[in-house]
């Protein structure tokens, strides 16, 4: 079961994921902003460096969860559900220091709330031109009410990682992008949500890792 707070209201029943630097469309939501990650040009442009945390905790049962967002719907990215993170800061020395930046203002915690387990190799969105940090992180607190920032963040989603690795969630979609070309992208369908995209990419890989006791978590 996914746990879903709109603003800072208590967490409720939901679901989802989706990619931290593109959101899809397909023809049933002609609404939602445009996605960009999938065409196929390799960029040329110098990327912008941002980095992503991925916040595991256990819950009372030992069920091992992870916390999503949803942003807001303005910008290029409005709508979307992500793991928490930004760009990099001049303030930021490293690219841990902008995850966890990043998460504690999306989220609402202090750098004592989490702690970062493991970095992994960054990945270069498709399109949108971004070179992304994952960082591994694990909280030790999680608020019964959450207080995301309002400015980015529309709500916080709370999910059990067994549901996002359910076989049954898993497909294949054909998504428009700005270009007006269609593309069949790998999916997962969780509640109602749609997941792919680089939030897929990296979680694809780390979910069964983390479900298997590889981190800390």
């Amino acid at each position: 079961m996914m746990r879903r707070v709109t603003g800072a209201s208590e967490p409720t029943s939901a679901s989802s994921l989706a990619s931290a630097s593109e959101r899809p469309t397909d023809r049933t939501d002609m609404s939602a902003t445009e996605p960009t990650e999938e065409p196929t040009e390799e960029p040329t442009e110098e990327p912008t460096p941002a980095a992503v945390l991925l916040p595991f905790y256990r819950d009372d049962s030992g069920a091992l969860r992870l916390i999503l967002i949803e942003r807001t719907p303005y910008g290029r990215h409005g709508g979307q559900i992500a793991l928490p993170g930004g760009k990099r800061e001049p303030v930021d020395e490293t690219m841990r220091d902008t995850a966890v930046r990043e998460t504690c203002e999306e989220l609402g915690l202090a750098p004592a709330d989490l702690e970062v387990l493991h970095g992994l190799a960054p990945l270069r969105t498709r399109s949108t031109g971004f070179q992304v940090w994952p960082f591994i992180g694990r909280l030790h607190r999680v608020p019964t009410r959450w207080q995301p920032g309002e400015a980015e963040v529309a709500s916080v989603l709370d999910v059990r990682v067994t549901e996002l690795l359910d076989p049954a969630a898993a497909g294949e979609q054909d998504m428009e992008f700005a270009d007006q070309v269609r593309h069949r992208v790998p999916v997962r369908r969780v509640a109602g949500h749609t997941v792919w995209g680089l939030t897929l990419r990296i979680l694809e890989p780390v979910l069964p890792l983390a479900l298997a006791g590889e981190y800390p978590v």
